[in-house]
């Protein structure tokens, strides 16, 4: 009973999780918040860790064991598909002691390595190794492209037979960069469930290590009692974590994902789920456990600090030409983006324009996987609010549309000299056109010709007029990124941007 409750709830998210991540369903949020609320990283990132959000999930761990890796975590449940379309479970030969030793050095080096990357300045380890982000980045990149290709071909196939059942859709546009991490990262979870099953989750993860620690001082526990257990292997073989030695009749509570598959596999009823009696342990092991989970506590709170050691030391400008790119709505200033942002990328996915792009092009490693916006592609819409709607760390503030409407993301530059009405003597107006707010406005050049003229007092940097520039190979007009966030003022006179020579409504001249 206790697994069907297992799958029922795992499928439910799972669902919930892909009709989201796929560019659905966005109201889905204010239904389904406990669900994002309930992950692990993002919920830490969002909180802090003495939240009482993130409190309450260590509670939760506390007292009834690792339930959120099989019940909860998207990822986690992506493995448990894995397992049973493959069939591939660890088996029945236990981890060796030498095994359990490297294991438990894996688990250090990646702590050390999260100390050293966190100090560093950069958080990349952090979501590169964070079951959530990870999800939504193969979600995104590798799933719903190849989905919408299939679509798109269906969709031309039927419109060819005459029937217009379904719409094309637009597939999601990627850098090299992430869409090798993205295939990197499905291909090392592919390889180590096939290998040794939820071994990602007990030797690569963060919050499954973290977790493992705290279920192993939890109430309720999985328990094999000896005088009815047989040895007969059962259990163990269905062990999706690797934790049960059915010969010595022990379960590993720290690499248990309470997944509920041994007491249903077990032929004599021998394994139970309750509060059990406290194993007597030496107190040089429940130290070391302790010390652990210290350092752990220590490691996620360093995470969530708005500074590193090596930022404070250099500035930005010792990074050479790689300049910063223009950020989202919401996300008030680079640092705080840098601070709350795990590369989930579901403002990618829901952005509408489709002008929000993962980074990866960047000499500097703490933008990998940080949104930016790429002009070249599209713009920010006006009356358009949705990634700030979106973000499960707060990465991006959420912004009423009259508030994100005067958020000034960067200001327009014009540059005269790459201009086809100055250098080619060519009547245009496209920046001004479709400028929102009347910062980019058309005034007298020469012989009846009008130029563009920006006021950056009035600009929101949202990139419509660089968009549409027809000046090739650079742009005429660019919006320079701010660092933070300001406030554009609101234009209380009507600039009239049509004006002699101004073609009629699309009919541009160039």
């Amino acid at each position: 009973m206790r697994k069907k409750i297992r799958i029922a709830v795992a499928s439910f998210v799972m669902l919930f999780c892909v009709i989201y991540f796929g560019g659905q369903g966005t109201q889905l949020v204010r239904v389904m918040g406990p669900v994002l609320d309930l992950q692990f990283y993002p919920l830490l990132v969002r909180t802090g860790v003495l939240s009482l959000g993130f409190m309450g999930l260590v509670a939760l761990t506390l007292i009834f064991g690792r339930l959120y890796c099989s019940f909860f975590c998207p990822l986690g449940i992506l493995q448990d598909i894995f397992i049973f379309s493959l069939k591939k479970y660890p088996g029945t030969r236990h981890l060796s002691l030498r095994e359990k030793r490297i294991l438990s050095v894996i688990n250090l080096l990646i702590m050390f390595l999260l100390f050293i990357s966190i100090l560093a300045g950069t958080r990349v380890l952090v979501y590169a190794l964070d079951p959530y982000s990870i999800f939504g980045r193969m979600m995104i990149n590798l799933t719903f492209p190849i989905v919408a290709l299939i679509r798109n071909l269906l969709t031309s196939i039927f419109e060819h037979s005459g029937f217009y059942v379904l719409t094309p859709v637009s597939v999601h546009k990627t850098t090299a960069g992430v869409l090798f991490l993205s295939f990197l990262s499905l291909g090392i979870l592919l390889f180590l469930t096939g290998w040794r099953g939820r071994l990602y989750c007990n030797s690569l993860c963060p919050a499954g290590i973290f977790l493992g620690l705290l279920s192993s001082k939890s109430l309720a526990r999985f328990h094999i009692d000896p005088e009815k257990c047989t040895s007969c292997g059962n259990c163990e073989k269905f062990c999706k974590a690797d934790c049960i030695s059915s010969d010595r009749k022990e379960i590993d509570c720290r690499r248990c994902v309470s997944c509920f598959n041994c007491i249903d596999s077990c032929p004599v009823k021998a394994i139970s789920y309750g509060i059990v009696s406290k194993e007597v342990s030496s107190s040089r092991r429940a130290f070391i456990s302790w010390i652990y989970v210290f350092l752990w506590t220590v490691l996620l709170a360093v995470s969530g600090k708005r500074h590193s050691i090596v930022s404070l030391i250099f500035s930005d400008r010792d990074r050479g030409s790689d300049i910063s790119p223009v950020i989202p709505p919401g996300a008030v200033s680079l640092d705080r983006l840098l601070q709350k942002c795990t590369g989930c990328q579901l403002c990618v996915v829901k952005c509408p324009m489709k002008v929000i792009v993962p980074g990866s092009e960047t000499k500097d490693l703490r933008r990998l996987f940080i949104p930016n916006l790429d002009y070249s592609r599209s713009f920010c819409l006006f009356e358009c609010n949705t990634c700030t709607q979106v973000c499960p760390t707060d990465a991006l503030v959420p912004l009423s549309l009259d508030v994100k409407k005067v958020t000034r993301l960067g200001n327009a530059v014009f540059f005269p000299e790459r201009c086809i009405v100055h250098i080619r003597e060519t009547a245009c107006g496209a920046c001004a056109e479709h400028c929102p707010t009347g910062a980019v406005y058309m005034v007298p050049f020469r012989n009846d010709l009008y130029g563009p003229e920006v006021d950056t007092a009035f600009c929101i940097g949202c990139g419509a007029c660089e968009n549409v520039c027809p000046a090739l190979p650079e742009k005429a007009i660019i919006i320079s990124p701010l660092k933070d966030h300001g406030r554009a003022e609101i234009r209380q006179d009507q600039i009239q941007n049509t004006y002699p020579g101004t073609p009629e409504e699309d009919d541009f001249p160039f």
